[in-house]
């Protein structure tokens, strides 16, 4: 995968400590790409403005390879929790034109 897509630029990084209640990303302006590494824990994402619980989502396994998502409004829209007893962290950068 690459990692820093050829004709964007980083528009921003940010940590989350994903905990008991959900959070979400805050993502810069003009952002159309995003990279994402779940760090420690596992956790759970949602991308359709509602928000997980600790076992409805998408699991995101802990030390995965990072993933991508495409889209500011995709972006906006998501949610995140821990999975399990132990908050994890989500590392996030950020690409636009």
């Amino acid at each position: 995968m690459e990692i820093y897509p050829i004709g964007l630029k980083c528009m921003g990084y940010e940590q989350l400590t994903v905990s008991t209640t959900a959070v979400s990303l805050t993502v810069p302006a003009g952002t159309i790409r995003a990279v994402l590494v779940v760090e420690d824990q596992d956790i759970r994402y949602r991308l359709d403005g509602t928000d997980p619980t600790a076992t409805v989502g998408f699991l995101a396994k802990a030390a995965m390879e990072p993933f991508e998502l495409y889209g500011n409004n995709t972006l906006a829209d998501l949610s995140a929790i821990r999975d399990g007893g132990t908050d994890g962290v989500l590392s996030v950068h950020y690409y636009g034109k």
